[in-house]
């Protein structure tokens, strides 16, 4: 009877160490999704298409300091779901 709580024991000691790597694998793919997200919305806000009129040259400049940003965060969550699905 010890003998089978002990196995017992054991497995479920096993077991929670699965979960609790499991889980904390899950939290890091969030958060670098959030982060990736995040980057979105500054590089969108550094674009800022709306705040006023521009001329073109303007706007070719704005766009062209928040495309670099926004493509590899773009990238940087690309990576992250794929790493997740393999």
């Amino acid at each position: 009877m010890l003998a089978l709580l002990t196995v017992l024991g054991a497995a479920f000691i096993y077991s929670l160490g699965l979960v609790g790597h499991r889980i904390e694998a899950i939290l890091q793919e969030n958060y670098r999704s959030v982060d990736a997200m995040t980057g979105l919305n500054e590089a969108a806000d550094r674009i800022d298409w709306n705040s006023k009129p521009i001329n073109l040259a303007q706007a070719r400049v704005s766009y062209s300091r928040g495309m670099p940003s926004s493509k590899s965060r773009i990238a940087l969550e690309m990576i992250s779901h794929a790493s997740s699905r393999g």
